[in-house]
């Protein structure tokens, strides 16, 4: 504390006074540097239970209830990392949560540190069955790696919806996985910084599986040559498979959205399964592979996802 007279000069009395005013308000922000620690340190543990597992159910209810987290609604849960630092710590829990706030004031989120992973939990505002209840949370958080890191040197991994006390271990451990997926499989320039495990379906079972040259491998040998015959023609057969599979694999929809008759589409179907000898059409086996195939080009870069339609969109 620095002092200055004005006037006249400062007594013993003054000097007293100063110093005593000094410690009092030292003692104040040591107080608060305290609490606020031992808050931050309370809500890790609290998350930490949360993703482990780890507490009685009356206690870990009790203890969110503190802090506002709502455990039985729908959140999501997010594991950041720094693209070029093992060192996860790096990643600054209150800018992240400042980002939080900034960017989407009606949002909630926990940060904590977590296993050297840098745990968000955050709450969803649509309900579980809306289709865009994952989509929007995922949205949010784009936009927060966006800010934090413009250069692209942060990921996140985002699991699927949790609403209930023991979703969040599964939580934690699917987020772990997907974030994972884009150091592995999906590694390189064009891979995405958020992944979401609803983008993957079950393909993120069998990724999981395999390294990025296995997974790339395996695209290329299932599509073939069917990658080289101009693919980036609207009405070439590869656009076509995509807005196949856009089209949940109803030959109406993807010539609704080809603007083509529906015999066009079965007679494009039937030429990719002689290019790949895939029965699209009819085969199981073969949509699944195709499917898992586009998926690892697609977070890859190297495809690019269709545009749903209006007249197609849901409500």
């Amino acid at each position: 504390l620095g002092l200055m007279e004005s006037g006249t000069r400062l007594t013993t009395t003054d000097a007293v006074v100063a110093k005593r005013a000094a410690m009092i308000v030292a003692l104040e922000l040591s107080a608060e540097r305290r609490a606020a620690t031992a808050s931050s340190d309370a809500r890790t543990m609290l998350i930490r239970a949360l993703v482990a597992g780890s507490d009685v159910d009356a206690a870990i209810y009790r203890r969110a209830e503190q802090y506002g987290l709502k455990i039985n609604e729908p959140h999501v849960v997010c594991v950041l990392s720094c693209v070029e630092s093992s060192d996860d710590d790096s990643l600054a829990l209150l800018d992240l949560e400042s980002a939080l706030r900034g960017i989407d004031a009606s949002s909630e989120g926990w940060a904590a540190t977590v296993e050297r992973r840098v745990v968000l939990i955050l709450g969803i505002d649509s309900p579980l069955d809306h289709p865009t209840a994952v989509h929007d949370a995922t949205a949010v958080v784009a936009r927060i790696v966006k800010q934090l890191a413009p250069d692209g040197g942060l990921t996140a991994g985002i699991s699927g919806v949790c609403a209930q006390r023991e979703d969040y271990r599964r939580g934690y451990q699917e987020a772990c996985d997907v974030r994972s997926l884009l150091d592995t499989v999906f590694a390189g320039p064009n891979r995405p910084s958020v992944l979401a495990a609803a983008d993957l379906g079950p393909g993120r079972l069998m990724l999981s599986m395999t390294d990025q040259d296995g997974a790339q491998r395996f695209a290329r040998d299932t599509l073939g040559s069917l990658l080289a015959l101009q693919p980036e023609k609207p009405d070439s057969l590869l656009n076509t498979l995509l807005v196949f599979f856009a089209a949940s694999r109803c030959v109406r929809d993807a010539a609704q959205w080809m603007e083509v008759h529906e015999n066009t589409i079965r007679y494009r179907l039937t030429r990719i399964a002689k290019v790949t000898g895939l029965d699209i059409a009819n085969d199981a086996d073969a949509q699944l592979s195709v499917q898992l195939a586009m998926l690892v080009l697609q977070f890859a870069g190297e495809l690019s996802q269709p545009v749903r339609p209006p007249a197609l969109q849901g409500p």
